[in-house]
């Protein structure tokens, strides 16, 4: 190109000199000059006058290359508001306690007055949906020219968009919770809680409840991972390892409404600890308007001293509802026929379906646009791994969906059918090879707040062999009546 009388060389053809494969911007461009050339027509270099050896051929803004940049731009600020938020509200390194009152080294638990966390998993939750949805944003503008290509499988596409407007509602509807009951005040007595003792106290909310409503607490505890890795970045993973529910009726106060509640915790529980385990208790109601939805972390640690017996007894509960949808129980003179039908775990069956289907979509929608070559070899293999994953979770979805349960208890003993598709597996135990029956937590999942529970009944034999008797329960207190059913069908002494 000539500029003020001098000819220069450059290669650079628009404003970004890289490879993208977003819409058909390159194949347009290339169409463009290619057909200049052909014609042997000039075109116009954009020159900079402080360095004429610097130009370019187009300089049009790329607006859907721009916004899919923006995303990382925006990401790594979000994070890092999250990172300089979570260092502000680190506890005071200076805070001493005396060895045995562990639980001052936390300033929230400085006295029996707890503070919901709702707050807290209100900003966690925005947090989340806003980096989900400016992940998912870019296949908004990679879509429609893959629409123009006739390649329609890239509309699976649209379960990451979806998925992040489902993320917004949840957002938004955390935060008017949060406006309608504030962050609320948990009285623990006593405190703190203890194990092989009880986790007790009274909730205080500023405003009345219909007196024949029922309010569900749920007490959890729960074990944590920490990896630590090699760039300064804790993951953390949370499995609940115990768990007790009650519903209790609320009691009037002069300034809105009051929860009291109390629990038995079992002995051989670990304490509350900040890089292992943690307590947490959540309450939850279904109100008009919005639901009453908050959680609290309890400091729960090991009695120093040998604990008294209890005058007060637990918060009392009725024989739970046992819903058909899970188990139907028939009884047969001495014995009696528990029976799980299909179908019983619907919501964690279709979960887990969604995200099959959401890692197949994108499996799907790689293997549309990869190349051959060893240097796609990389994007090949993830995509392979996706697969496996969507297969994996597709296939768990349908046994959890489709399989059934039958447990027969009479004199020949314990027969254990399990059937899916017209298969059966049949298998029987002696009565008097069993010694207990147990509730077991198989499968969980967290919405932020609290881990729901499912939990596997476990007839344990003698000669130390598990035979399941009952699975897909939800719910602590349902576990523990069917587990009792069982233990007085079977005649368990």
């Amino acid at each position: 190109y000539s500029f003020q009388n001098k000819i220069y060389l450059a290669k650079r053809v628009s404003i970004n000199s890289g490879a993208d494969n977003i819409g058909t911007y390159q194949q347009k461009l290339y169409a463009s000059l290619r057909g200049a050339q052909q014609r042997r027509e000039q075109v116009t270099a954009w020159v900079d006058p402080k360095d004429p050896n610097n130009a370019l051929l187009d300089r049009n803004m790329r607006w859907g290359l721009f916004g899919f940049k923006s995303v990382f731009f925006l990401l790594f600020t979000v994070v890092g508001l999250v990172i300089v938020i979570a260092a502000l509200q680190k506890t005071d390194p200076t805070l001493a306690a005396a060895a045995q009152r562990p639980w001052l080294t936390n300033p929230a638990w400085r006295d029996g007055r707890i503070t919901s966390t709702s707050r807290g998993a209100v900003v966690g939750y925005w947090c989340f949906a806003i980096v989900w949805n400016l992940i998912s944003a870019p296949l908004l503008f990679l879509l429609s020219g893959e629409l123009h290509k006739n390649n329609w499988p890239a509309l699976l596409g649209l379960l990451f968009p979806i998925v992040g407007a489902w993320l917004i509602y949840g957002a938004v509807y955390r935060t008017l919770q949060w406006r309608r009951f504030g962050c609320l005040t948990l009285t623990m007595n006593p405190f703190p809680g203890t194990i092989g003792g009880e986790v007790a106290g009274v909730i205080d909310i500023p405003e009345r409840f219909d007196a024949r409503q029922k309010v569900s607490i749920v007490l959890t505890c729960v074990h944590r991972i920490i990896t630590h890795n090699n760039r300064d970045h804790d993951n953390v993973s949370e499995s609940a390892i115990w768990q007790d529910e009650t519903q209790i009726t609320p009691t009037f106060a002069s300034r809105g409404t009051q929860l009291p509640f109390r629990f038995r915790v079992p002995t051989g529980l670990p304490p509350s600890a900040e890089d292992s385990h943690r307590w947490t208790l959540r309450i939850a109601a279904e109100l008009p308007g919005i639901d009453l939805n908050h959680t609290f972390e309890l400091p729960v640690f090991e009695s120093a001293m040998p604990l008294p017996a209890s005058s007060a007894t637990p918060t009392p509960s009725a024989p739970p509802e046992i819903p058909a949808s899970i188990v139907r129980i028939e009884r047969k003179g001495d014995g009696a026929i528990f029976y799980y039908p299909p179908f019983r775990s619907l919501s964690m069956s279709l979960t887990l379906a969604v995200f099959g289907l959401i890692f197949g979509g994108a499996a799907l929608f790689m293997s549309t646009t990869l190349e051959k070559g060893l240097i796609a070899l990389p994007m090949w293999l993830m995509m392979i791994v996706m697969s496996f994953f969507a297969a994996m979770l597709l296939c768990l979805g349908f046994y959890t969906l489709f399989n059934s349960l039958r447990v027969e208890i009479s004199a020949r003993g314990v027969i254990t059918t399990r059937r899916m598709f017209g298969f059966e597996v049949t298998k029987q135990t002696a009565l008097e090879d069993i010694v207990d029956v147990k509730p077991r937590i198989t499968s969980q999942s967290h919405d932020g707040k609290t881990f729901h529970v499912r939990y596997t009944l476990d007839a344990s034999t003698r000669d130390q062999r598990r035979v399941v008797v009952g699975d897909d329960v939800p719910g602590h207190p349902l576990a523990e009546y069917l587990a009792q059913q069982l233990r007085e069908a079977i005649k368990v002494k």
